[in-house]
């Protein structure tokens, strides 16, 4: 049974072109605020108002008000929309520096046989990235490759790992992933920069 929000696309265009300007203005709180009044009993919303809300709250370093607006919505949608959900999830934790929460997501998305997609690995590896835990973005391109997830031509996940081993000193595992695009014939220009912080 499909529980996936309805509604008036003109009523949630102009929500979300006025969260939209919250968001550029860096108004956390008042992009919060408008999604609350937007979710009252009679009004209907998109997954995109709450997509656009999180991201928001994820890019002032407020990742709990990020999780509680996943939290609230993660079980009204269907799977292609609870995977686009995580993924969004696991990018406010990581721009928050909360790369335990955004691995934990990830990590739940499994135990609900949801299967993460580039983006949700991606947004995965950024935050180990963020959080300067490098074993765990090799360890996610692992696992990419173990569930027929090829890195996706090499620039998000492999530029990730390769980063995230570089503010570490870690430059022979840069290096090995960087071997693997040139194996892989990638575009291994596109990311061999972050091998000079290595």
């Amino acid at each position: 049974m499909q529980k996936s929000l309805k509604g008036s696309r003109q009523g949630a265009s102009s929500v979300k072109s006025a969260i939209d300007k919250c968001g550029a203005a860096k108004q956390w709180i008042a992009a919060l605020r408008l999604l609350r009044e937007a979710s009252q009993p009679h009004a209907d919303l998109s997954l995109s108002l709450y997509c656009v809300t999180v991201g928001i709250c994820g890019k002032s370093k407020q990742w709990r008000h990020a999780l509680s607006l996943f939290r609230e919505l993660a079980g009204m949608m269907l799977e292609p929309d609870v995977i686009f959900f995580y993924s969004s999830g696991i990018s406010a934790c990581g721009n928050c520096n909360q790369w335990q929460q955004a691995l934990w997501l990830l990590r739940e998305m499994w135990s609900l046989d949801l299967q993460p997609d580039h983006i949700s690995y991606n947004a995965g590896i950024s935050a180990c990235n963020t959080g300067v835990e490098w074993q765990r973005a090799l360890f996610l391109i692992s696992e990419m490759r173990e569930v027929r997830l090829e890195p996706n031509g090499f620039h998000s996940s492999y530029s990730g790992g390769i980063s995230a081993c570089g503010k570490c000193g870690q430059w022979q595992p840069a290096l090995s992933l960087l071997r693997e695009t040139w194996e892989a014939k990638s575009e291994p220009n596109v990311i061999h920069n972050h091998l000079y912080t290595a």
